[in-house]
């Protein structure tokens, strides 16, 4: 997708670029631990000890605590925000605006 000539041709706003770059795996987990929060799976489901490498327990603390660097992509795409603010109407993270990007 990266060398095709209509993506290249992309401004860097469109929809389509920004939805390439902020679909990097830190975003697709603070995306899935979104949608398991959701469903009201358990934490240990969503996100297993022995998955990343061994580092699912501490990427599901980060997730826990809001600090896990995917939902700043999830924030800057317009998915929600980190923290509640009078100058964002979106929902705080982990909950989201929508589910696929507009």
């Amino acid at each position: 997708m990266l060398k095709d000539p209509e993506f290249l041709a992309q401004e860097p706003d469109s929809p389509l670029y920004r939805a390439v770059i902020q679909a990097t795996d830190p975003e697709v987990t603070a995306w899935a631990w979104a949608a398991g929060r959701f469903l009201e799976i358990p934490s240990e489901v969503i996100i297993q000890d022995d998955e990343y490498d061994g580092s699912g327990r501490n990427i599901r603390i980060l997730l826990q605590a809001n600090s896990y660097i995917g939902i700043n992509g999830l924030s800057h795409g317009g998915f929600c925000v980190r923290r509640k603010t009078p100058y964002r109407a979106l929902p705080q993270y982990p909950e989201l605006a929508f589910w696929l990007q507009p």
